[in-house]
C-alpha cells in the first residue's frame, strides 16, 4: 500500500463527480470519551443497537461512525439540521436517497474509521487491523479464490501477513460496492496482491465478467498495522484524502 498525503482539518469538501472522498478518524480521542457525546448523533434504533455490544471501544466505534458520516452528510444539506435517516438495501448496505446523487461507504477496525463518498456511482470502502495469531494461509483456503491463495503462499513468510490483509481489504470493499456484502462468495472474484501502486487491482469476475469493465480496485494506506481499501467506478480519475480526526476534538 502506497503513503498519501491526507489533509487534515475539519472542513468538508465539495463533492464532485469524477471523484471519490476518503475520510479517514483515529478514534483513540473519542475512545476516551464519553458516549453520550455522540449517543444525541443516534436514532432511537441506533441507541438500541449501540447499547448492544459489550465494550465501550465498540460502542464509540458505531457511535462516532455514525456521528461523522451524518456530519459530512449534513454538510450538503443546508439548514437542514435533522438527523438524517439511512435507508438500507437487503444487505445491509447502508444510502441516503435523499440526496441527491451522493454515495457513502463506512468501515471502521481497531482505531480507525474510513469513509467514502462519491457522487453517483456505488462505492465500498474497507480497512482491517491486522491479527497476527491466526494462520493466514489456512484462513485464506476458505475465503480466497485458488489464484489468491497462490500468490499468497509464494510471499515470503514476513510479508505474508501483509498481503493477506491487502487482499482481504480489496474484497470487502468490492463486495460492499456490489451491495451483495457475503452473499457473494469471495472466491467468485481475484484481486492482485502486489504492492505496486497501479490503479486497478481487480483481475477477474468469474461471478459477473462485465463487472471488469465497470469497476476498479485498488489499495490505501492508513497507517502501519493495517490495510484499507476502496472500490469505485472506473470513471472515478481521482482520489481526494482527509483525516477528520479534530472534529472529535470539536465535538468535546
Amino acid at each position: 500500500m502506497y503513503k498519501v498525503n491526507w489533509k487534515i482539518g475539519e472542513d468538508f469538501p465539495t463533492i464532485l463527480e469524477g471523484k471519490l472522498y476518503l475520510f479517514k478518524v483515529d478514534l483513540t480521542i473519542g475512545f476516551e470519551a464519553s458516549e453520550i457525546l455522540f449517543s444525541s448523533h443516534l436514532t432511537v434504533d441506533e441507541v438500541e443497537r449501540c447499547n448492544k455490544f459489550r465494550f465501550h471501544k465498540d460502542r464509540i466505534r458505531f457511535s462516532v461512525g455514525r456521528y461523522v458520516v451524518r456530519r459530512l452528510l449534513r454538510s450538503y444539506l443546508a439548514g437542514d439540521h435533522t438527523i438524517i435517516e439511512f435507508q438500507f438495501n437487503a444487505y445491509g448496505k447502508p444510502n441516503v436517497d435523499h440526496i441527491c446523487g451522493v454515495k457513502f461507504n463506512i468501515s471502521h477496525s481497531g482505531k480507525y474509521l474510513l469513509i467514502g463518498v462519491g457522487r453517483e456511482y456505488e462505492l465500498g470502502v474497507d480497512t482491517e487491523v491486522y491479527n497476527s495469531t491466526i494462520d493466514h494461509l489456512d484462513l485464506g483456503k476458505s475465503v480466497f479464490s485458488q489464484e489468491e491463495q497462490r500468490a499468497l503462499s509464494q510471499l515470503p513468510l514476513e510479508e505474508r501477513i501483509h498481503g493477506f490483509y491487502r487482499c482481504w481489504s480489496m474484497k470487502e470493499s468490492f463486495i460492499k460496492a456490489i451491495g451483495l456484502g457475503l452473499q457473494l462468495p469471495l472466491d467468485q472474484f481475484t484481486v492482485d496482491l502486489a504492492v505496486a501502486n497501479i490503479e486497478n487491482h481487480l483481475r477477474s469476475v468469474v461471478w459477473k465478467p462485465d463487472l471488469m469493465k465497470v469497476i476498479k480496485t485498488s489499495t490505501v494506506y492508513i497507517d502501519d498495522g493495517y490495510s484499507a481499501a476502496f472500490t469505485c467506478h472506473q470513471s472515478i480519475d481521482e482520489v481526494c484524502y482527509f483525516d477528520l480526526t479534530q472534529l472529535l476534538n470539536l465535538a468535546q
